[in-house]
């Protein structure tokens, strides 16, 4: 059975490689220390548990179809529209979460970090995204290593799609769309044997890939299906439990890749976001410290916010006051900031373990 190839070995297959920039880096135009090394971490950091992320999933499928029953419930009581408004739009902001978070565990799943069986990793990811409609995480995974490899550089896959997208409110009424289609479009790619050529790819095998994107077009089909039969079966059922968490849930990862990116340069823990807001951490799961996913992305989410405590003790994040958000509603303000590559061609291998 074919594994995801570890973070120590990934360097010697992957061709055309730069020098790796792993173990330090030049300060940022902004300001910072001239060289810091990034710590090295604990195996207990960096190992999955079957606990925590069967928790993650339990936890993201209960806050998606739990807050999203809550909303029909008091939808179809006798309370006074009062007292109906703010309950049902603060639970469907919290399904949406849940829904987020379902998106992102198979962000998790690809990268080997839900549980520790990879292969079982990955087919979770996969399952658990495929609750989110229009949403397809193998064509994601196909180009998001790239993303890793060249984050905000000339080469960065995730930033060119949306380059026109300038305006907030064009990106968090149009970016998610616009991705989504294209994670489509490379999912039926894949499924029929026909993958296009991209600088780095998932590592998988190619037969592997194949059947992660078959079966995450059948899981997708499937889901599809169960949802149209509960609308079917009770119309407002699927408008508050399903329909209105899905346009919740829309908004959010409209903005995900400004929050995680944006206004950042490309150099390693100074190209991503560390959202520390306690309510954040809550809705996300440990995923919205990006800063620590970025320098090791083979941790899992779940364990980031200890990893963030490590870059602080170490004094390791040149730039904190530029890259650290603690402010919940602050971290949106970079939907409005620019999101364009500002250094040209070049990678670095985040991928090796420190």
């Amino acid at each position: 059975m074919d594994t995801l190839i570890s973070a120590s070995n990934y360097l010697s297959t992957t061709p055309s490689i730069a020098a790796p920039h792993h173990a330090a880096f030049k300060a940022s135009p902004t300001g910072g220390s001239a060289k810091r090394a990034k710590p090295k971490l604990a195996k207990d950091l960096i190992a999955p548990s079957y606990a925590w992320g069967l928790s993650y999933l339990i936890y993201a499928v209960s806050l998606y179809l739990g807050l999203g029953t809550v909303s029909f419930i008091v939808a179809t009581s006798a309370l006074t529209l009062i007292i109906k408004i703010p309950i049902i739009l603060t639970a469907t902001l919290l399904a949406g979460f849940g829904l987020s978070m379902l998106a992102q565990a198979g962000h998790e799943g690809m990268h080997g970090s839900m549980i520790p069986n990879k292969i079982i990793s990955a087919v979770l990811g996969i399952g658990a995204s495929s609750m989110v409609l229009t949403y397809f995480e193998v064509g994601f995974a196909m180009r998001h290593w790239a993303h890793h490899r060249f984050t905000n550089r000339m080469n960065d896959p995730d930033i060119h799609p949306s380059a026109h997208l300038t305006i907030w409110w064009q990106r968090v009424l149009f970016s998610r769309p616009l991705y989504n289609k294209i994670y489509f479009k490379n999912t039926i790619v894949m499924a029929l044997g026909k993958p296009f050529k991209i600088d780095y790819s998932m590592s998988y095998s190619l037969k592997t890939q194949i059947a992660f994107a078959r079966f995450n077009l059948i899981v997708a089909f499937g889901v599809f299906s169960a949802y149209s039969y509960v609308v079917y079966l009770n119309p407002l059922a699927g408008l508050f439990i399903i329909g209105l968490p899905h346009i919740a849930a829309l908004i959010i990862t409209s903005c995900q890749s400004y929050v995680d990116h944006a206004g950042l340069d490309a150099d390693d823990l100074n190209n991503a976001y560390s959202r520390t807001s306690l309510l954040m951490t809550a809705l996300s799961f440990g995923t919205n410290y990006h800063l620590e996913h970025h320098a090791y992305p083979h941790v899992p989410c779940y364990r980031l916010p200890r990893v963030h405590k490590l870059l602080l003790a170490a004094n390791a994040i040149p730039n904190p006051q530029h890259v650290i958000v603690p402010s919940f509603w602050g971290a949106y303000k970079a939907v409005g900031k620019a999101y364009k590559p500002n250094q040209p061609k070049e990678d670095f291998n985040p991928f090796i373990i420190s």
